[in-house]
């Protein structure tokens, strides 16, 4: 069977005609997500990859045989690309993103965003002023397991949704080193995208937001458990809960939607689960056995379930080509592409809110702002 550099290598043959994108950081996420979510999408061509590390760019070069470079700058002058996918460390989005604002190319950046609303701020200017975008990559939203919850809204299955409820629980212990992740700044690092599974879902941003955190044996700052209230409009609330000190079970996301007509579960992660039970009613046991390697979502009605979503054994890279390639669809036609800078700034303002009303112990209320997006992205 060929390899997947091969199969890669012989998709950009073939691609003539497709947007030229360069990959900045050639770390995890660039291996594990972006460069396997390039090479499904026919309407990009990878070009060129951008590292400061030498032991990455011989990497980059063994698997994939493109030209890469240690300086941005110079990659852009030399490749000319149309997109530019930044997958740096946080801390680098914002002077990744401008560079590339500047040479003319659209922007596909990970999340979290942007470490604070300035640097947010300093972005859109720079988008506006290049006449380029710039979309963020919060994919889980194009995950299947996610995006039916609503699709179940607008089909009726779930009825209107009124309570929405997030919970993780993983033993997260802090370690030494210099990655972003090592600081433990858990509802920057996660919350982010369960934040935006919420507004995506109810189609609203949040008016009020109450949070408590603590970090029993975290670095100063952290935050290893998060508990969140969201106050959305029309008395609809969402609630999450992020446990990094659990030692039971790793459940990666799981998700429940109440609406007035069923209820929606979502596991994410690999699930292999058999229940045995009794139906009270019908005075029969009934079974459900749940198999999926990547997470499932059901409807519930009482004892009733109906598995109406799965995710594939790759969700992360397959939802990023979902929403790469809807950003690049959007962008040529001229339309609003999803998750955009102003969408995903607005993110970061309820999460930095969150930490906010956890100092203070005070709820936060919303004041609706330039940048307050009316709905969410399509």
């Amino acid at each position: 069977m060929p390899s997947f550099a091969s199969r890669l290598r012989r998709k950009v043959v073939t691609r003539a005609d497709a947007q030229r994108v360069a990959l900045v950081g050639l770390g995890t996420a660039a291996f594990s997500i972006h460069l396997p979510a390039l090479a499904q999408l026919a309407r990009a061509r990878l070009v060129a990859g951008v590292d400061p590390s030498a032991a990455a760019r011989e990497r980059f070069v063994r698997s994939h045989g493109l030209p890469v470079y240690s300086d941005l700058s110079h990659m852009l002058e030399s490749e000319r690309p149309d997109w530019v996918v930044v997958a740096t460390p946080p801390k680098l989005h914002r002077e990744a993103c401008l560079v590339a604002l500047g040479s003319g190319a659209h922007v596909f950046c990970e999340k979290p965003f942007v470490a604070d609303l300035g640097e947010g701020n300093d972005l859109l200017a720079a988008e506006q002023a290049s006449g380029r975008r710039v979309v963020v990559n919060h994919e889980f939203a194009a995950m299947p397991i996610f995006s039916c919850v609503p699709e179940s809204v607008q089909n009726g299955q779930l009825g209107e949704l009124l309570f929405l409820q997030f919970w993780e629980h993983q033993l997260e212990v802090p370690h030494a080193g210099d990655d972003w992740r090592t600081e433990c700044r858990t509802m920057c690092e996660f919350g982010t995208h369960v934040v935006d599974l919420a507004v995506q879902a109810y189609g609203a941003f949040p008016e009020r937001l109450y949070a408590r955190m603590a970090s029993p044996g975290g670095p100063p700052g952290s935050d290893l458990v998060d508990v969140v209230t969201l106050d959305f409009p029309g008395g609809r609330l969402a609630s999450i809960v992020i446990d990094r000190v659990c030692h039971g079970p790793h459940r990666y996301l799981e998700m429940r939607a109440d609406g007035t007509r069923a209820s929606l579960r979502a596991s994410f992660g690999g699930r292999v689960d058999l229940q045995l039970g009794l139906d009270v009613r019908r005075r029969r046991p009934r079974a459900n056995l749940d198999l999926a390697l990547g997470g499932q979502a059901w409807l519930e009605h009482g004892a009733q379930r109906r598995v109406i979503a799965r995710n594939s054994a790759s969700p992360f890279a397959d939802a990023t080509a979902r929403h790469f390639g809807h950003a690049i669809d959007a962008v040529a036609q001229g339309r609003e592409p999803p998750v955009s800078a102003a969408y995903a700034l607005d993110i970061v303002r309820v999460v930095e809110a969150a930490y906010q009303s956890a100092a203070t112990g005070e709820p936060v209320r919303f004041a609706k702002t330039a940048n307050w997006t009316a709905t969410c992205p399509a």
